[in-house]
C-alpha cells in the first residue's frame, strides 16, 4: 500500500512539471497496464471494482499529495523566475522527445504520418499566437464561461495523463490555465479545484477506454506523431523573446536548460533500470 501511494505521489509530480508525463511515470513504475485497465473497467466489472477502487483511491491519494507539495514550488518559481523556468521546461520538454520517439509503435515514417505531425505542430502555435498570448495563465478568472473553461481544462488535461510521454500539465500551458490552477491550488480555492476535479473525473473515465483502444490499434503510431508534434511545439512557445543583454545569464540560461534536458533525458532510464533490478532479486 505505501509503495503505491509513494508511485501516486512520483505521478502527481511528473503532472505538475510541463513536458513530464504522468502516464510516463506510471510506464516506468510499471503499474500503466494495471492503472489503464483499473479507470477502464472500474464501472463495467462489478466483480473486480472494489481491487481497482481500491488501487486506484491509493494512487490518486498519493497523485493529490505530490501535486500539493509541488505546486507550492512551481508557482513560487514562476512568480520570481519566470525566463529561467521556462528554460528549464523547455529543457524537460525536448529531453522527453527521444523517449517518446522511442516507444512508437511500427515506427515507419509515410505521408499521412507527416501530416498528422504537422496538423499537432501548427494547431498549438495558431492555438498559442491567436488565443491570449500568454501561454501561463488567464487574469480574468470569473463567470460562467471562465468555469466552463476550467472544466474543460480539467477534463483535457486528465485525459492527457494516461497518455505516456503526454503531459496533462503541457496541456494547461497551452490553455493558458497553468499559473492559474497552481494558484487555486496552492490558495486552496475550493470552488474552482471542485470544478477542475469534476472535469478531470469525467475526462479520466470517458477518455481512458479511447486511448486504450488507440494506442493499442493501428493508428497509434499517428497518435504519437500527433503527440510528439504538439509537445515540440508547446517548447517553442515557451521561448522567452526578450533582449538580454548579459552574458553571463545566457551562461546561466544554457545551463539551465542542460540540467531540465538532462532530468528528462535520463530520469526514465534510472528508473527503469532501478526497476529492472528489484524484478532481477
Amino acid at each position: 500500500m505505501f509503495l503505491n501511494l509513494l508511485k501516486g505521489m512520483l505521478i502527481g509530480i511528473a503532472n505538475i512539471i510541463p513536458g513530464l508525463s504522468g502516464g510516463t511515470m506510471a510506464v516506468i513504475l510499471g503499474i500503466y497496464k494495471e492503472l489503464t485497465k483499473s479507470i477502464s473497467n472500474i464501472i463495467t466489472d462489478s466483480k473486480n471494482r472494489k481491487k481497482y477502487f481500491l488501487f486506484l483511491s491509493i494512487i490518486g491519494i498519493g497523485a493529490l499529495i505530490g501535486i500539493f507539495i509541488f505546486s507550492y514550488i512551481f508557482s513560487a518559481l514562476i512568480d520570481s523566475y519566470e525566463i529561467y523556468t521556462n528554460i528549464f521546461i523547455i529543457g524537460i520538454i525536448l529531453g522527453s522527445i527521444p523517449y517518446l520517439y522511442k516507444n512508437i509503435p511500427n515506427n515507419k515514417l509515410s505521408i499521412s504520418k507527416i501530416l498528422v505531425f504537422l496538423i499537432g505542430l501548427f494547431s498549438v502555435l495558431l492555438l498559442f499566437y491567436f488565443g491570449s498570448g500568454d501561454l501561463y495563465s488567464n487574469s480574468d478568472t470569473n463567470g460562467i464561461i471562465y468555469n466552463i473553461k476550467l472544466f474543460f481544462s480539467g477534463f483535457v488535461a486528465a485525459a492527457s495523463m494516461i497518455i505516456p510521454g503526454f503531459s496533462g500539465s503541457m496541456m494547461l500551458l497551452i490553455l493558458g490555465e497553468y499559473e492559474n490552477i497552481l494558484s487555486f491550488v496552492k490558495d486552496f480555492v475550493f470552488d474552482k479545484l471542485f470544478i477542475i476535479g469534476f472535469g478531470a473525473i469525467i475526462g479520466i473515465i470517458l477518455s481512458a477506454r479511447v486511448i486504450y483502444y488507440i494506442l493499442n490499434s493501428s493508428f497509434a503510431s499517428h497518435f504519437y506523431y500527433i503527440i510528439i508534434a504538439m509537445v515540440l511545439a508547446s517548447s517553442f512557445t515557451l521561448i522567452p523573446f526578450k533582449n538580454i543583454y548579459n552574458i553571463y545569464v545566457y551562461i546561466i540560461l544554457i545551463i539551465i536548460f542542460i540540467i531540465g534536458f538532462s532530468i528528462s533525458f535520463y530520469f526514465p532510464k534510472i528508473l527503469l533500470n532501478i526497476k529492472n533490478k528489484k524484478s532481477q532479486q
